[in-house]
């Protein structure tokens, strides 16, 4: 049986937390006032576990923290734990301000491909149009890896590499909307969730 999304972000989120180094890095990077007025995703490079992570300056996703949380525990919940998703979702704050937040970086610090600009339900299609309007499909975004060329095949320099899928990532949940706003099971995943989002989904970081 697979790990349930909670169970993930509960392990990734205590060791993102009680490593000081990692902590330091991050902090560097959301105090610079440049990253913050980017309103970009920014790769950085930095590890934890087998995961990159991802600093995420865009307003919207800043703002809308509660409802991609919520999106992700019910996508993960209908679908028994098979969905792709971010291991690791989590607002920073800086002496009381939400800054940015922290996910995975799916392109593992730009060593493969995505196309992000929303493709289609692929294997999630059951669950997903069972519950969500079709524009969900933006959210599902296709991470590719480079096959290389054969020897011979490298003489033609007209000839590129071919893009080989490795992974469908449901990410970028903020305008995910339901097909019934007011699902029961929805509802119950909102009222349960949004209480904890402060203590359990925030990393802080002072000044000092």
């Amino acid at each position: 049986m697979n790990a349930t999304i909670k169970e993930v972000y509960f392990y990734t989120h205590e060791l993102i937390k009680k490593n000081s180094e990692l902590i330091n890095q991050i902090k560097e990077l959301v105090m610079d006032p440049a990253n913050q007025r980017s309103e970009k995703y920014l790769c950085t490079g930095l590890k934890i576990d087998d995961i990159y992570l991802g600093i995420d300056f865009v307003k919207r996703h800043i703002q809308k923290f509660p409802k991609i949380l919520i999106n992700t525990f019910f996508i993960d919940l209908q679908s028994r734990q098979r969905a792709d998703l971010s291991r690791v979702l989590l607002r920073v704050f800086v002496d009381g301000v939400h800054v940015a937040n922290l996910t995975e970086d799916v392109s593992e610090n730009g060593a493969f491909k995505i196309f992000d600009e929303g493709c289609f339900f692929g294997p999630y299609s059951d669950y997903l149009s069972r519950f969500f309007k079709p524009d969900i499909a933006q959210s599902v975004f296709i991470v590719y890896t480079e096959q290389p060329l054969s020897r011979r095949e490298t003489r033609n320099r007209l000839l590129k590499p071919p893009l080989v899928p490795i992974r469908m990532p449901i990410i970028d949940l903020e305008d995910a909307a339901l097909l019934d706003p007011f699902s029961s099971l929805y509802q119950e995943c909102a009222n349960e969730e949004l209480e904890k989002i402060l203590n359990q989904y925030t990393l802080e970081i002072g000044q000092g």
